[in-house]
Formats: C-alpha cells, structure tokens, sequence
C-alpha cells in the first residue's frame, strides 16, 4: 500500500469515543454502550496481552513509525511473534490432545505441575511443525492430512495452536507500531473485507500474516550505510587495544558497511584508518619486516609507503606477523591531526567538555589574564600588584621610565645619522 499514510483515530467514531472498554486499559461507564465492531473475538484477545510482550513494552516501548529502519522494525516483529508465540503454546498445553502430542510425562507433572507447563509451552513453541509455519499461512504439511483430505488429530492440534497465534499477533501488532501504520493496517482489512476475493486465493480463507507484515514494512526505509560509515570514520582506537584487537574491529566494520551498501569500499581506505592509530614502535616493527621480506635496503618512510599499497588481506597479515610485540594501546599516544579526522557527536561533546574544564580551572585563568585576555578588572589588579613580593613599586617605575629614556635617545641618534648620510 504505497502512498501517504493516513491520520486517524483508533476506531471509526474517533478517539473521543474510544475510551469506553472492557479491555486492559482504558475507562468503563456501565451506562454508556460498548464498542459494539468485535465481532471475532479481539477485545478478549487485546485484554489478555502476552506478559513478555507487556515487560518488554514497560522497559522500552519501541514502536515501528514511518521513519524506522525495515530492518529495526522487522527485529520488532519478530519479538512480537515470538512472545505471541510462547503465549499461544503455553495456554495449549492444558488440551488433553496436546498432553498426548508431547508425550506427557505424568511423574514430572505432579512433582511440579507449573514448571512442567511452562517447558512444555516452550518445547511445543519451538518445534518444528509450528516453527516452519507458525501462523498457518501455509498448507500443512503432507503427513498431518488424511487420505479423504481431513486432517489428522495433530494437524487439528497444530491447526488451532496457529490459529489462535494468528488472532494474537493480529490483534496486538497494534502494540508496536505507530497510529498511522495502524490505519493502513486496517484500512487493507476494510479493502478484504468489502472485496472477499481478495482472500479467496488464500487457503485459509484470510489475510496471511505475512501479508500483514508486508503493510508494516513495506514504506519503511532501508538503511544505506551512511550511519556505519559514519561510525567507522570517527572510530578511535581505545585503551588496551592491541594492534590485532584494532585491526579486527576495522573489519567488523568494513563487513558490515559492505553488507548495508552492497558493496566494499578501496582497500586502501580500511588500511589508513588503521594506520592513523598505529604507534611508531608498531610502525617500526612493520616496516623492518617489509625490509626484511624485500632484502633491499630502503628507508623506513618508503616500506610504510609500500606497506599502505598492499591489499586489505596482506595488511592484515603483516600487521599480525610483523608487529613484534602485541603491546597494549594507551589512549592518547598517537594524536591525530584535527583536520584530518571526522568526530562522532559524543567525541565532539568530550572534547567540548574538556576544554570547558581546562577554562574554568585557575591556573588557565591566570594565564589568559597575563596574555591581556580575561576579565578586565583582574587584569587591571594584576597590573597594580607589584612585580616581586616586598618590591618597590615606585622604584619599578623609576626604572621602567630611565629604560624607555634610553631607548629613545638611541633612536633620535640613530636617525640623525641616516639623516647625515642621506644628505
């Protein structure tokens, strides 16, 4: 559903009107009528919310909004499906049927009946019948269908488990995307419903839940690369980072801009940026190495020269055979020039801190004030002080006037005989 996503209420009549409800949340008035729309059941299903979909919404309410990343939102419906999911398996267990399924195991559901729900849900929701088709998109599989075309009982079993999956995931996606996301959401269920052969062509006769998904994602950003390259640009090598620990975080890097862009960039740009941050001892270590590997005798700057052209692999194998002693890094012994350096917003920050710190302490107060900058009425008490403790004032400015005196005389002499000579 492409195009601009439309603002609307939660329900037909608006939110005005949408406070009236039996669910979890919301306000009851006994004298006023109910939303009367549920006809399958939802406002039962919203009330009773998945508790690790409900801690996880308490701690970080995240939601898919039309400026979310696809793959930062495909990551939030995947927890969805996964808390629904549990949810869903946990209340089957209960069914005699699905007790026989997974072989139930009378001595270890007396010792400890709660404990032994709680795997059994987890067992069932991460088996494979329900794991390869969890909400029942899909045929079932061939084994769970009887020869008259009926299913058998665990296709039954199996069948409820994903529908009842279904009605959750449907019902509480609403949880974790954004109101107009919503609308779009309900507006294709309108669209379906209006039209039924829309569904037809499905074999359950519903909107599959991926199709759901695919509404969801659909407008959503991809993310290009620019935020990690970014970050790869502006990383700085950190204390305790040997050069191997430096050069495998430069390759994390690089593989996953390469996956986010499609694409690598030149080898020789992964290779400066590890370079910058290399001490000169390291350097030294390298550049010896590649003296030795040549057996010509070249300066040290022309094998650092020779070292930057080689490819991303062969410079991540010298620096891990060459370096002679994997030192630990000291965060900074290697100053990078500012203008050849980009820096993240954190790193702008630090450095703006420090050198509020660096201003407001005294010492730096005191020395602006003798460079003539500063405050003006503590330059002008400085000024006043004398120049030696238990000087004479009156004496420094005898001498200071017979200095300047001197100097002047020199000058007018100076200039009578360019004059003479110039006549």
């Amino acid at each position: 559903m492409a195009g601009t996503r439309q603002q609307v209420g939660a329900t037909w009549a608006g939110d005005e009107y949408a406070g009236n409800s039996l669910a979890a949340e919301g306000s009851f008035n006994p004298r006023v009528p109910v939303r009367a729309d549920d006809t399958s059941g939802d406002l039962q299903v919203w009330a009773d919310i998945p508790k690790r979909l409900k801690r996880r919404l308490e701690k970080n309410a995240a939601k898919v909004t039309e400026d979310c990343l696809r793959s930062n939102a495909d990551t939030i419906l995947k927890f969805l499906e996964a808390d629904v999911l549990d949810h869903v398996a946990r209340l089957a267990v209960d069914s005699k049927a699905m007790k026989a399924l997974l072989k139930r195991d009378h001595e270890a559901e007396l010792a400890d009946p709660e404990a032994y729900k709680q795997e059994a849900g987890s067992r069932l929701a991460r088996s494979s019948l329900l794991g390869r088709n969890p909400f029942g998109d899909f045929h079932p599989d061939d084994d769970l269908v009887n020869e008259d075309g009926t299913l058998t009982d665990a296709g039954n079993v199996l069948k409820s488990v994903q529908d009842k999956a279904y009605h959750y995931a449907r019902v509480h996606l609403k949880r974790v995307v954004s109101r107009s996301i919503w609308a779009d959401v309900k507006a294709h269920e309108q669209v379906c419903k209006d039209d039924p052969r829309r569904v037809i062509m499905y074999h359950n006769g519903r909107i599959p839940w991926r199709v759901y998904k695919d509404i969801v994602l659909e407008d959503l950003p991809k993310a290009d690369g620019l935020y990690e390259l970014g970050i790869l640009v502006s990383m700085e090598r950190e204390t305790g980072n040997d050069a191997k620990r430096w050069v495998q975080r430069i390759n994390t890097g690089r593989s996953i801009l390469g996956q986010r862009m499609g694409c690598n960039l030149s080898d020789a740009i992964y290779v400066s940026l590890v370079m910058r941050y290399l001490t000169t001892e390291e350097k030294n270590d390298m550049a010896k190495a590649h003296v030795a590997s040549t057996g010509r005798h070249i300066s040290p700057e022309r094998a650092l020269a020779r070292i930057r052209q080689l490819s991303w692999t062969d410079f991540q194998a010298a620096v891990a055979s060459d370096v002679a002693a994997q030192r630990a890094y000291r965060s900074g012994a290697v100053t990078v020039p500012f203008r050849e350096k980009v820096y993240s917003a954190g790193q702008v920050e630090a450095r703006q801190s420090k050198r509020a710190r660096r201003t407001s302490s005294p010492s730096s107060r005191h020395q602006k004030n003798r460079r003539g900058g500063g405050d003006k009425e503590l330059n002008k008490q400085s000024r006043k002080q004398p120049q030696k403790p238990g000087g004479n004032q009156q004496k420094y400015k005898d001498s200071t006037k017979r200095c300047c005196m001197r100097q002047a005389a020199k000058c007018r002499q100076r200039w009578k005989e360019l004059s003479t000579g110039l006549r």
